[in-house]
């Protein structure tokens, strides 16, 4: 499938665009189509391998909401949803201890209104409220987030030295009616804050840093904690992490650019100091340790999805490349860490 068209159009008209705006771009536009997601889509996120996943979150859900004082009212918040798939299981967990749902309402921010549909259908028993921002929450309770695989899709700005000038990297349509990567001088300001030595493609996610940043400032103002998993690295390094899958396979960013879906892979060591001074960090977990922590395996093995849990905890799988990113308003003995 080729690049979108409309995005085409757009960068045919303003000659050339940022890396960062074409990611943003295309991850509008893909998402727009719809249901993405499982073998028939392009691919697949831990709670469509198995239900495991989102039983340990939805008991490490419970045993948050213990830690930070048992509210007798809080907002629990998945940030891109998918199907409702995590949620779906998370809350089947939360049932259980019914003073916990009780005191639960539940807030999904997705954009995309053709997952909203299908978050609708999955998640039909609940009373769910629909955001599009983070902005319009609730701001008078505690707050409990979740979010998995969504940093990824924020968008990020590259840049690579050429004949030892720092240059940010942008796509332009050319005459031959292909995209390609172009680059353009940064200002001085840029420049200066750029490292004074270049050994290939440096990564910069501003979006991915302020989103953390502000949810980090709420929490503080409402007490609560924040989980997100998702792959990356846990130390900054060069790197071009760009890239697209579709139907399972991994495929040219630039030419299939709003069809496929485009990330890059997290920097957590940027994250972190990101947050520095007003949040609480808690230690990088590999998911693997974190799911087996949590009592996965002995899970597993009551249902007989050893197979399903070895894909999510195996180091050559899942467990390893995905990494658990948690921070909140204050210490709290939180499972996992």
């Amino acid at each position: 499938m080729r690049a979108d068209k409309k995005i085409i159009e757009y960068i045919s008209e303003q000659k050339s665009i940022s890396v960062e705006d074409a990611m943003a771009l295309a991850v509008e536009r893909y998402y727009a189509k719809g249901d993405v997601f499982g073998r028939a889509g392009d691919f697949t996120t831990a709670p469509e391998i198995s239900q495991l996943f989102g039983e340990m979150l939805g008991a490490w859900i419970v045993d948050a909401w213990t830690k930070i004082g048992t509210p007798q009212a809080f907002v629990l918040v998945e940030f891109g949803p998918g199907r409702g798939t995590l949620m779906a299981d998370m809350l089947r967990v939360i049932e259980k201890v019914l003073p916990c749902f009780n005191a639960l309402s539940i807030h999904l921010v997705e954009q995309s209104g053709a997952l909203k549909q299908k978050q609708q259908e999955v998640l039909s028993r609940y009373n769910i409220k629909w955001h599009d921002t983070v902005e319009t929450l609730p701001t008078d309770k505690p707050l409990i987030v979740i979010g998995n695989e969504f940093l990824d899709a924020l968008p990020i700005r590259q840049y690579e030295r050429v004949k030892d000038v720092w240059c940010e990297r942008y796509i332009s349509y050319g005459v031959d009616g292909q995209l390609s990567f172009q680059h353009k001088e940064v200002a001085d300001e840029v420049n200066a804050s750029l490292p004074k030595k270049g050994e290939g493609i440096y990564e910069h996610a501003p979006a991915r840093e302020k989103f953390v940043r502000d949810l980090a400032i709420r929490l503080k103002a409402q007490t609560g904690c924040a989980l997100f998993i998702d792959y990356g690295h846990e130390i900054s390094a060069y790197g071009d992490t760009l890239q697209a899958v579709q139907s399972h396979q991994s495929v040219n960013v630039l030419e299939t650019l709003g069809a496929a879906d485009v990330t890059s892979h997290v920097d957590f060591d940027a994250l972190s100091r990101s947050i520095e001074g007003c949040a609480h960090i808690y230690a990088l977990r590999q998911q693997g340790f974190f799911l087996r922590h949590l009592g996965i395996e002995y899970r597993a093995q009551k249902l007989s999805l050893e197979k399903e849990c070895e894909r999510l905890v195996a180091q050559d799988q899942m467990g390893k490349l995905f990494k658990v990113f948690a921070f909140s308003d204050k210490p709290y003995a939180l499972e996992g860490f």
